[in-house]
């Protein structure tokens, strides 16, 4: 412990020097590190009261006398020096401190460059009904200026069910609808092996946000992130990173109506911390889609089509049974792809372009493809369903115990379960 101590003033030296140094315009900023490093790498004493000058300045002289040490502890002694050394750095660099975000705006995602509209989402209504709440502070601040809204911090929203369900389009759709700006976040950005540094990018993450009011925080793959404190193999850093995020949701040290928006979106969110689970109070399931939201997934995806006349989206509708929205969407995609194919080399199978002596033909016929069950029906053979039935029934449980009560009204009435045969989701 120390040894640790004595490590840390030297943290603290350094990055004064760095500053001295830069008051002074020195440019030997180095070597003033390096050697205000060498001459507290021994315990420091304290010398605030002025009683143990003579004392702490013994010690310095001292450990300027040659030493013996081990080869492991030079090996330590010197990391944890170029440790300090780099943290002290980093704390002090113009890129990294509070007051300057420019690094931040590669995360940001400003309404006016999104394309996703609520037109490309299906929801049911109960869902929409939910997102309807989290609008009410974008379209009608006002309301948010008085009583228990102006003291309190804006609902996180937690967006959960299997994967390819439309969980990170509906984000784009919202932010697009409010005209908030986005800042899309993973775990990568925000985790640093360096202890502390993640903590001070949330601060500033936050701080960012407020700035740009209104604006949406959106974590993907929030389990990643968030999972729980009390899980075995946390790597370091987690719990205060943790504690930062929720200190920072609880808008403590802000103003509570600029506090941005978070959403959170997981297909695992049984891993998530309780913490922030509780700071999530809305709870949406974005579940898989029955036959009537397979039905409007199609209609949307084959907007821009020209259909074959034998082409039944009805028919379609039951052969994706157990199809999540981006399978259906690759489904359509490929079918599309095999009708460019056949203008092209006059068949969907067979000939392949690699077999051509000379470069293929550009065609430009101003005809548009016809998409016909063919090419559907050979389409499905490339485009299965999505693997998800080892975490659909935790979902579920999940779902049960914490979710939104109006997000149970519907049963998904035809996914079906492992076996094929049964219901591979049912909400209650």
């Amino acid at each position: 412990m120390e040894e640790f101590d004595s490590g840390f003033l030297s943290v603290l030296a350094a990055k004064a020097v760095i500053d001295a140094a830069k008051h002074k315009e020195s440019k030997d900023i180095e070597r003033a590190i390096q050697a205000s490093l060498e001459d507290l790498d021994s315990p420091l004493e304290s010398t605030s009261n002025g009683k143990d000058a003579a004392k702490a300045e013994s010690s310095r002289s001292a450990s300027k006398q040659p030493r013996v040490d081990s080869g492991d502890d030079l090996h330590d002694n010197s990391s944890k020096r170029a440790r300090y050394t780099r943290l002290s750095i980093m704390g002090s660099s113009g890129s990294n401190t509070e007051g300057n975000n420019d690094d931040l705006k590669r995360y940001a995602i400003e309404p006016e460059s999104i394309t996703t509209t609520v037109a490309d989402v299906h929801l049911d209504k109960n869902a929409l009904e939910a997102l309807d709440a989290l609008m009410l502070s974008f379209h009608d601040p006002s309301a948010f200026t008085f009583g228990i809204l102006a003291n309190s911090s804006p609902q996180g929203v937690l967006l959960y069910g299997p994967p390819g369900t439309g969980k990170t389009l509906l984000v784009r759709a919202f932010a697009k609808r409010t005209h908030a700006t986005t800042l899309t976040l993973s775990s990568a950005d925000v985790r640093s092996k360096f202890v502390g540094e993640g903590e001070r990018k949330i601060q500033r993450i936050f701080a960012y946000a407020r700035q740009h009011h209104p604006c949406v925080i959106f974590i993907d793959e929030a389990d990643a992130l968030f999972h729980s404190r009390s899980a075995q193999n946390n790597s370091p850093g987690h719990v205060e990173d943790i504690n930062q995020f929720l200190e920072e949701m609880d808008g403590i040290k802000s103003n509570g109506s600029h506090n941005p928006v978070v959403i959170a979106a997981t297909n695992r969110p049984f891993d998530i911390d309780e913490g922030i689970l509780r700071r999530l109070t809305r709870r949406i399931m974005i579940d898989m889609p029955d036959a009537a939201a397979r039905d409007h997934i199609l209609q949307i995806h084959l907007r821009g089509e020209k259909l074959a006349d034998d082409v039944v989206v009805a028919e379609l509708v039951k052969v994706t049974q157990g199809y999540a929205g981006s399978d259906i969407k690759a489904l359509v995609y490929a079918a599309a792809i095999l009708a460019v194919r056949e203008n092209l080399l006059g068949t969907t199978t067979g000939t392949s372009l690699w077999t051509w002596t000379t470069a293929p033909p550009m065609i430009s016929s101003g005809n548009p493809r016809v998409l016909n069950m063919a090419h559907f029906l050979r389409a499905k053979q490339e485009i299965r369903p999505s693997p998800k039935y080892d975490t659909t029934t935790r979902i579920q449980e999940f779902h049960n115990k914490f979710g939104g009560i109006t997000q149970r009204v519907f049963p998904v009435d035809d996914i079906p379960g492992p076996s094929g045969k049964g219901k591979g989701l049912e909400c209650m």
